[in-house]
């Protein structure tokens, strides 16, 4: 998907939630092309109008949060068995040589290590909580749920419950559970067609 730079005025600030053993560092490329397609990032989550959270830190938001666009990115809604690391894990390294992107992939790797060792007790929260983890409703915000299908996290029995009860936009797009930080262009494409929709209605 081609990206335009030309976002229309007032420029909309973003924030983003990281997951497990995630940080700034998987985000560089997608905050380069967010910033360069006119966006502007917010220093607190509370003040961003748009908000876009990757696998658990779409559930480790602080409560209260009212942006005007959501963008839940691979959820971790699946029970956080040692299986379904293995497997997701695998998933990921499928992704990453079937697509060239070996080295990408040990660049994504790296960053885990570093953000494991940087923040253990945020790691130690995330898994405490993981067993009893739900998704904010977020009643006054337009939200996005994206699931990339060869990712095994978002795609519980539970999600079929969201997808009835909750009046959200659903997306499926390739990829495995890292997708938004290796192909960030698709994503930035999308928070692009929805934040036009949205400034669109605002001044209509």
């Amino acid at each position: 998907m081609a990206i335009t730079n030309s976002v229309p005025k007032p420029q909309l600030s973003y924030a983003i939630s990281y997951g497990l053993v995630s940080g700034p560092g998987h985000g560089r490329q997608f905050r380069k092309l967010l910033d360069a397609a006119g966006y502007v990032q917010s220093q607190a989550m509370a003040s961003a109008d748009i908000l876009i959270a990757h696998s658990a830190g779409c559930w480790m938001l602080p409560a209260g949060l009212a942006p005007k666009l959501v963008f839940l990115v691979g959820p971790a809604l699946n029970e956080p068995s040692a299986t379904n690391w293995a497997h997701a894990n695998l998933e990921n390294i499928k992704a990453f040589t079937g697509n060239h992107h070996v080295l990408k992939g040990t660049k994504l790797i790296s960053f885990n290590i570093f953000y494991a060792l940087l923040q253990p007790k945020r790691s130690r929260a995330i898994i405490r909580q993981a067993k009893h983890a739900d998704l904010q409703s977020f009643s006054n915000s337009q939200v996005i749920f994206i699931a990339n299908r060869k990712d095994p996290w978002p795609h519980p029995a539970g999600l079929e419950s969201y997808i009835q009860d909750k009046p959200w936009a659903f997306m499926s797009l390739p990829g495995s559970h890292e997708n938004i930080w290796e192909m960030p262009d698709r994503y930035v494409a999308i928070i692009n067609h929805h934040a036009k929709q949205l400034l669109a209605q605002a001044n209509s």
